[in-house]
């Protein structure tokens, strides 16, 4: 999402400063948002979509025509305890 800030104001013609400025924040929280050290709370997405014209998604960089199907996370699989020693825990 930062390089699509970036891209966004570019495209309207606004700097970070006044982007800033429009969404009530600092400049260095832009700031922040664009080098990737912070993510917008949601209600700034939201603000940033109207100020840009973009849907949420847009804004975030999913691509909303041709989805990714995220690939299953592996669990690591935790040893289950024997049952009397399961009473022994549940006893202490």
């Amino acid at each position: 999402m930062s390089i699509r800030i970036k891209e966004y104001c570019e495209k309207i013609g606004i700097k970070q400063a006044d982007l800033a400025e429009r969404l009530g924040v600092e400049a260095n929280t832009i700031y922040r948002w664009t080098s990737g050290a912070r993510i917008p709370h949601w209600n700034d997405i939201l603000a940033m979509c109207k100020i840009f014209n973009c849907t949420a998604d847009e804004l975030m960089g999913n691509d909303v025509e041709n989805p990714q199907i995220p690939r299953k996370v592996a669990r690591k699989r935790v040893p289950r305890e024997s049952g009397e020693r399961q009473a022994q825990s549940l006893r202490l």
